[in-house]
């Protein structure tokens, strides 16, 4: 199976887009993925639906589902006026591996089917005047941030876990 669109930069403008990819992924850049006032949706059965180094998801609509990190951001990822929903069959819905993870006046999903973190961010994790709802294990961290959380206006709803940050926690 192929991928289903790949490329070093890609920038996604005033679309609808729609992508799969059976055992890769679905969507990928090497470096930056930019998503303005478009609707996309990417699904891989055996893999990430997307994947790159930098995120930004800007007044609009985002829907991945995956095997793996249904969301994978190697560095920073920022989601601003938007709606997303991450969905992972065997791992977390959003993984942001390095750099920080800003959520802004949007709405997102994180799903993990495998009862792992709905969010995990190796950085950062900043909240503002958003609707999240993540998915966790009883026990375990429906969000976790190895840095620091803040989260501020909005609704957050965790489900059986908890939110876990390894910095400071501001909530308020």
């Amino acid at each position: 199976s192929h991928s289903g669109i790949s490329g070093e930069n890609l920038e996604i403008a005033n679309s609808h887009l729609t992508t799969s990819a059976g055992s890769r992924i679905a969507l990928q850049a090497n470096q930056n993925i930019r998503m303005i006032d478009s609707e996309v949706t990417a699904e891989s059965i055996e893999n990430n639906a997307l994947l790159c180094a930098n995120l930004e998801v800007a007044n609009s609509s985002l829907t991945t589902n995956g095997y793996w990190p249904a969301l994978f951001v190697l560095q920073n990822a920022v989601i601003r006026d938007s709606s997303v929903h991450a969905e992972s069959s065997a791992d977390v819905g959003i993984f942001n591996q390095g750099g920080n993870l800003e959520i802004a006046a949007s709405t997102v999903n994180a799903v993990s089917n495998a009862g792992n973190s709905g969010i995990l961010t190796k950085g950062d994790l900043t909240i503002s005047d958003s609707d999240i709802t993540s998915t966790g294990s009883d026990g375990g961290s429906s969000i976790k941030a190895t840095g620091s959380v803040s989260v501020t206006g909005g609704t957050t709803e965790i489900g059986a876990g908890s939110i876990t940050a390894d910095g400071a926690m501001q909530i308020g």
